[in-house]
């Protein structure tokens, strides 16, 4: 099992990149909006997905753990297989990814070749009960979670994509002397749900 490949960097191409680890080049498919900012002959580290299949096998690789947790509960959904999965954070950041499917934002996400709505509809229902773990996780722009205050809470849910009047409305009714950051967010989103 691999946790990350670190090494020199030594080609790249349209979605894959060769990490060289102790003489051995390793083959990685990457999000195809990271190949702009991979340099040649820099050190590189990536968070590893080991696909193995009967017919096929191969190495996908993030630039952060949380990139690849979010590739991995994406790709766990029948249906979506590892290059769908890429597709999916070809051009989208993994928090984008996850607050679309936590918003049920159809029309962003059929922007992604190769989801229709029938499929996004079974991403729905498989990932919800899963999608707030990912919510709170400090990562690609999400506001981290370490103190309870009301500002926090704030920026969080405008980083989650709520509008003023709805968090304000939230907020009104707001106590933060007793729990932390994560379990008011996690109120909040479920508070905020029953109006959509």
């Amino acid at each position: 099992m691999y946790d990350y490949i670190s090494g020199m960097l030594v080609s790249k191409g349209e979605g894959f990149c060769v990490v060289d680890n102790h003489g051995i080049g390793y083959k990685i498919y990457v999000p195809k909006r990271y190949i702009s900012n991979l340099i040649l002959e820099e050190e590189r580290k990536l968070y590893i997905y080991h696909h193995v299949k009967e017919d096929e096998e191969g190495f996908y690789g993030f630039i952060s753990a949380y990139e690849r947790d979010v590739f991995q509960l994406i790709t766990n959904v029948p249906g979506i297989g590892v290059r769908l999965g890429l597709r999916c954070l070809d051009e989208k950041e993994a928090a984008e990814v996850i607050r679309d499917l936590y918003k049920e934002n159809i029309l962003n996400l059929k922007k992604i070749k190769g989801l229709g709505e029938k499929l996004i509809r079974k991403m729905f229902l498989e990932l919800k009960p899963k999608l707030i773990e990912y919510l709170t996780v400090e990562e690609n722009g999400f506001i981290e979670m370490e103190n309870g205050s009301k500002n926090d809470l704030k920026e969080a849910l405008k980083a989650l994509g709520y509008k003023e009047i709805e968090i304000a409305g939230f907020l009104s009714n707001y106590d933060d002397r007793e729990k932390s950051l994560e379990e008011n967010l996690k109120h909040a989103l479920l508070h905020l749900s029953k109006f959509k």
